[in-house]
């Protein structure tokens, strides 16, 4: 089940990919990460 957090970052991740915000690339970095290892099931 996705969060509203997180879900939030996704977008933000796609939104502001190229954003020289070290909270916004922190964010989609952890984002991407998580749902990696989702998608591989751990």
């Amino acid at each position: 089940m996705w969060s509203g957090v997180v879900a939030g970052k996704v977008h933000v991740c796609a939104g502001w990919g190229a954003a020289d915000e070290d909270v916004l690339r922190g964010e989609c970095r952890e984002s991407r990460v998580w749902i990696e290892k989702r998608g591989r099931g751990e």
